[in-house]
Order: C-alpha cells, then sequence, then structure tokens
C-alpha cells in the first residue's frame, strides 16, 4: 500500500485488511476534512486490491465519532446556500465511497456513535459494537436536521416509530436494543469491540473477493435509490437549517454548555400575547375536560357540567328530579339487592370510569 501520512487519520495496512482510525480523541473523533481524505484513500485501495478482504473503520479512545464538528459547523451560519451545500456534499460523498466499496466495510463501535458519527456506522456493511455503546441522531438538539443518509439508513434498519423517535428527539439508544433489532452484527464486552472486528475480517479474507463483491452490489443496490434520493434532500435541508435561527441557538447552545432555548423562538411565532396566554391558564398544553374550570366564561366548554353530571335533559346542570310514582315529590326508599345502587350504573365507580378515559 503506498504510505499515507495524515494527522487525523492512521490507516494500518495488516495484508488482509485495512484498518482505519479516526484520530481526533480530544473532539471525541468529530468528522474533519483530514479524516475524509484518509478515509477516501483506504477505500480506493481497497478497491483495487483484491488481497484486501475488509476495511475496519474505528475512533481512537473510547468513542467511535461525535459527528461534525459544531465548531466548524457554526461558521456555515455565515456561508452563502451553495457553499453550506458543498460542505455537506463532502460528507454525502463520503458515504457514497464507503457503499460502493467492493469490499467489506466494518464498523468498530467503542463508547458510541452521534450525528453524522451514526451515518458513517449504519454505512457500513456490518457494525460490531461494545454492549455498553450508545447511538443517537442528535442533530436536532442541535436544531439541525440528519444528513449523510441518515434518513435512508434509520428507515431501512429500524420501525417506523424508532426511526422516529431517534431522529425527532435525539434521544440515545442503547446498543443491545440495536442487536436486539437487527442493526448491530454483534455485541462483545467494553474494549473488546475490535479484537471481534478483527476475527471476521479473517471469516471474510479466507472468501472468494469476487463474489463477496458481487454480493455487495446486489445488497446495495437493493437500497441505492432510496439512499440517492435522501441524500440529495437532506442537503438541501441541512443547507436552510444551518441559516436559521434555530441552528444558532442550538449550536451556540451546545458550545456554551447549556440546554438550548428552542420555545422562545416557538413563542415569537405565537399569535397570542403572554398576556393571553396567562389569562388562558396554560390552555396551550392538553387539559382533561373534566378539570376545566366551568366557572369562566373566557375557556372552552364554560357552564357545561362534567361527563357523569350531565342532566338528562340536554341543557346545563343537572337534571330535573323526576316525582316517586306516589307522587308528593319524595321519592320511595328502595329496598333489597338493588337498594343503594344508582340507576343505569352511573355511581362513584362509573364516574371515576369516565374520568379514567377523558
Amino acid at each position: 500500500m503506498t504510505p499515507y501520512t495524515n494527522p487525523h487519520c492512521e490507516i494500518s495496512d495488516l495484508g488482509d485488511r485495512l484498518v482505519v482510525e479516526n484520530r481526533n480523541a480530544a473532539r471525541r473523533n468529530a468528522l474533519t476534512p483530514e479524516f475524509y481524505d484518509g478515509l477516501h484513500h483506504a477505500l480506493r485501495q481497497a478497491t483495487e486490491n483484491p488481497r484486501i478482504g475488509a476495511v475496519l473503520i474505528m475512533g481512537e479512545g473510547d468513542f467511535f465519532c461525535a459527528g461534525g464538528d459544531l465548531t466548524m459547523l457554526i461558521t456555515a451560519q455565515d456561508m452563502p446556500e451553495d457553499a453550506r451545500r458543498a460542505r455537506i456534499d463532502a460528507l454525502n460523498d463520503l458515504i457514497r465511497a464507503v457503499v460502493a466499496c467492493p469490499r467489506p466495510v466494518i464498523a468498530v463501535i467503542e463508547g458510541g456513535a452521534a450525528g453524522a458519527g451514526l451515518s458513517l456506522a449504519l454505512a457500513c456493511d456490518m457494525v460490531i459494537s461494545a454492549r455498553n455503546a450508545r447511538f443517537t441522531a442528535a442533530y436536532v438538539t442541535a436544531g439541525l436536521v440528519p444528513d449523510g443518509g441518515l434518513t435512508a439508513a434509520l428507515t431501512a434498519c429500524l420501525p417506523p416509530q424508532m426511526a422516529a423517535q431517534m431522529a425527532l428527539t435525539g434521544l440515545p439508544v442503547g446498543a443491545e436494543r440495536l442487536h436486539a433489532l437487527g442493526v448491530i452484527a454483534e455485541l462483545t464486552d467494553p474494549g473488546e469491540a475490535i479484537m471481534a472486528a478483527m476475527a471476521l475480517a479473517d471469516r471474510l479474507a479466507q472468501g472468494p473477493a469476487d463474489a463477496q463483491a458481487a454480493i455487495k452490489r446486489l445488497l446495495t443496490g437493493a437500497r441505492e435509490t432510496l439512499l440517492e434520493a435522501q441524500l440529495t434532500a437532506e442537503r438541501d435541508a441541512m443547507a436552510t437549517a444551518l441559516a436559521s435561527p434555530e441552528a444558532a441557538e442550538g449550536i451556540t447552545a451546545f458550545l456554551s454548555k447549556r440546554p438550548p432555548d428552542f420555545r422562545r423562538l416557538r413563542e415569537e411565532h405565537d399569535p397570542y400575547p403572554p398576556a393571553v396566554r396567562r389569562r388562558l391558564g396554560g390552555l396551550s398544553r392538553p387539559t382533561r375536560p373534566d378539570r376545566l374550570d366551568r366557572t369562566r366564561p373566557d375557556l372552552p366548554g364554560a357552564g357545561r357540567s362534567g361527563p357523569c353530571h350531565a342532566g338528562r335533559s340536554g341543557g346545563d346542570g343537572p337534571a330535573p328530579r323526576r316525582p316517586s310514582a306516589g307522587g308528593g315529590g319524595k321519592r320511595r326508599k328502595r329496598s333489597g339487592p338493588a337498594a343503594g345502587r344508582q340507576p343505569h350504573g352511573r355511581g362513584a365507580g362509573a364516574c371515576e370510569r369516565a374520568h379514567d378515559v377523558a
């Protein structure tokens, strides 16, 4: 292999495999142009040399990759949109190269992967992970949208509800859960992912190179149309998001080590001034119908009785009492098994059940 030197990317040629290490541990192995160059170099070498049975991608230290470097992304706010798209296309081209490489590419995960680091991991053919690793589509927490084909990968390998939860909330998901869903090929004890990946590379290196390359083309070809469509759509959406007030707030908050205040940005578009919101008594949040203040005429449903106290006549307030059969306006006292039971099952228990459903 041609010697290659890069401060953020170390390539080890072990004869029948290449090990590519992202050497940016000080920033949790955030992606850099230097790493892009190094990984492209390794993938070209693997494509040209059938002796290479696999390419392993790992991160220096105890974390695979934290995605894009926010200290660099915040500078995109002042870039023209074409320049923002070009920066995103650099990541997309790397993802395409991983997918197009005829040799199997294995992600070796310690600690976890976030943002574009998750995009890179899921672009690989197989993922080997320590069981304590955590994975997060962290874009939304910075006011951004996924890129690097992540929406294509999530929808291809996860149930829709799970994909939506990861992308819309940014909540982390453990390696064991993703392994149970088939996203991760193998779990290991912490610190041993590289050993399991090496064992897998041993097996791959003993197989037929041309047949493996053909199989990979068939597997990736089945999802190529979706991937290309999402790479383009994500690039356009991310180029717009990078210049938005939400991204400015999210990235600044992250760099300042404080929670982002996206609610303030929402309230700037609220048609009701704060004084009106206070008068409405917090109705911007869901409220059970039986707990509304019926005495306030400015609230929806004012003057109506609760679901267990509705009048039989259809009007507001309790229904008039029916006189007893004997007249005189007095109700006859009941006796026997039915004593104490209210008609139609509308006792306290029924009322409580109605409130539980409401």
